[in-house]
């Protein structure tokens, strides 16, 4: 088949008519009919005059699947979309009419093959297309969230610890405090099927962090060179709200 009029190479004689099938396009088995015009008078070479048949047939021809190829290079990765492989380089006239595994949405690593082409079954043989695909859909990774205030100091209100929210993951434990102290948060991947750390890990995270003790200055006796005067004199010891003194501040 060439998808063009082929003619079955009968020759012609005065001496016969030829009926039936002597030229055709499609690939099929054909057959003409050759009839002495003068059977009185002339035979076949074989001392014969009886009408000839001549078979003859025009076969299927192979689609070139030379250049066919999955249309993938690389690995995925997810976003929440349908991703899908497919042949590409298909020659006229083929298509494909089915598939297995050759679209997902979620990460994880398939293999895709053909289960069928439509195509001139007429003209043509079967395309084949043996070479399944493995392909993948990576994990999106996600940004490990660290603690950002570093350098807390009690200061007596509440403070937190930086850490930056996501949609994609759920914190849990300590994420602000008041008074100073160790701390400890938790931080959980929502979705571990598809997303991963940007490590390359999915378990959860533990981010520690703490408020320091604030200081204070420690008070000191300023009236140092005291005598007696007869009346009371005080050691000079600043006050605060944050300390209590006790004993003798003051004396005659």
């Amino acid at each position: 088949y060439t998808g063009s009029s082929q003619s079955a190479g009968i020759a012609t004689n005065a001496l016969y008519t030829i009926t039936g099938d002597t030229s055709a396009t499609n690939a099929g088995s054909y057959s003409a009919t050759v009839s002495l015009n003068n059977t009185s008078n002339y035979e076949w070479d074989n001392g014969t005059t009886g009408n000839l048949t001549l078979n003859w047939s025009i076969s299927k021809a192979d689609y070139d699947m030379s250049g066919v190829t999955w249309n993938y290079s690389s690995a995925f990765t997810y976003d929440g979309n349908q991703k899908t492989v497919t042949l590409s380089g298909l020659p006229t006239g083929v298509t494909v009419s089915g598939y297995t595994n050759n679209a997902n949405t979620n990460a994880g690593s398939y293999e895709a093959s053909v289960t069928g082409f439509t195509y001139d079954q007429t003209n043509y043989n079967a395309p084949s297309f043996g070479t399944t695909l493995n392909w993948t859909i990576n994990k999106a990774q996600v940004t490990r969230p660290t603690v950002t205030n570093t350098n807390l100091t009690y200061t007596g209100s509440s403070q937190s610890a930086g850490i930056a929210t996501n949609a994609l993951y759920t914190i849990t434990g300590d994420t602000s405090a008041t008074d100073a102290g160790s701390y400890s948060a938790t931080v959980s991947l929502n979705n571990t099927s598809n997303y991963e750390w940007d490590n390359g890990t999915t378990g959860n995270l533990t981010l520690n962090w703490s408020i320091s003790k604030a200081q204070v200055t420690r008070p000191t006796v300023t009236n140092t060179n005291l005598t007696y005067t007869g009346s009371s004199q005080s050691a000079g010891i600043a006050t605060n709200a944050l300390y209590t003194i006790t004993g003798d501040t003051s004396a005659t």
